[in-house]
């Protein structure tokens, strides 16, 4: 199964109304970023590409430690949402996996807006998921879930690298899934690691399995290939996630990315609080354009 395949050798998604941001197309000046809040921590180098675990002299790719009965109890709480989310397994056996989907309630279907989550997070989460989730269907966009692999307690947030694997599989069944259901037009709304990790999937021959890419505080430094981009951010999100911006849309500017845009949300940390509408507007916006 082509889906399948090239997921599985991998390695390693309107102007008005919203608070002041700064927007940045590939041919324009790069815009100056907001200040940050010292109140902020930053988390660390957790670009995919860089976050390898070292055993001696050799670079060495552990298991992945995913706290599998922290799924399921999650699974289990997923059941009691209303009717208008279906709670669905992905996978088999003990890869098995929990999703949420939400059909698009308009006459008019625009497509399917693949969601992934930050790290620890969930499909119900309330930062950005759930407000996607819930407001994207009414505008002709449904909208998938999947539950990404949970780092058990303890494991480093910025172990990216181990999870990296079984997080395409999960994506490459997801995106399964959506076509089975009739849907081509797919954008990918990824998360932190969400988006860190999507942008991976999001390149070669597999690019052309999307429609778009959008990113919301990601730490990637790469930019998907040949899709368009809306590069979203706060202007108090972490230092890595700022820096890791700024290189994108240097690499913009020089491969000559039109598809390319770049959104600096001001007084934004990285979960958008209090803010989340003010995102959903510009990702409804920019999907409406694209």
């Amino acid at each position: 199964m082509r889906v399948a395949n090239y997921f599985l050798c991998l390695c390693a998604v309107v102007y008005f109304g919203i608070p002041a941001v700064i927007v940045e197309q590939a041919e324009t000046s790069e815009a100056v970023a907001g200040q940050i809040d010292p109140g902020d921590s930053d988390p660390g180098t957790s670009d995919p590409n860089s976050a390898m675990v070292k055993d001696g002299t050799d670079d060495e790719r552990a298991a992945p430690d995913i706290d599998r009965q922290r799924e399921q109890e999650l699974a289990k709480q997923f059941e009691s949402l209303d009717d208008s989310v279906e709670m669905l397994w992905l996978g088999e056996g003990d890869e098995k996996f929990a999703a949420l989907f939400s059909a698009a309630d308009s006459s008019e279907k625009k497509g399917a807006l693949l969601i992934l989550h930050d790290v620890g997070a969930h499909p119900d989460w309330p930062d950005l998921v759930q407000p996607l989730r819930r407001d994207m269907p009414s505008a002709g966009w449904a909208v998938l879930v999947p539950q990404l692999p949970l780092p058990s307690s303890g494991s480093p947030r910025t172990d990216y690298q181990h999870r990296l694997e079984p997080t395409a599989a999960r994506i490459a069944l997801a995106l399964a899934d959506l076509n089975a259901r009739g849907y081509r037009k797919v954008v990918i709304v990824g998360h932190g690691f969400g988006a860190s990790v999507g942008v991976n999937v999001a390149t070669g021959d597999a690019a052309g399995q999307f429609a778009g890419f959008i990113a919301v505080g990601s730490e990637n430094e790469k930019l998907p290939d040949r899709l368009p981009f809306l590069d979203v951010y706060g202007s108090r999100d972490y230092p890595n996630v700022i820096r890791a911006a700024d290189k994108r849309a240097r690499s913009a500017r020089r491969s000559a990315e039109l598809g390319y845009q770049r959104v600096e949300m001001e007084g934004a940390d990285h979960r958008f609080t209090a803010m989340e509408k003010s995102l959903v507007k510009r990702i409804r916006g920019w999907l409406e354009r694209t």
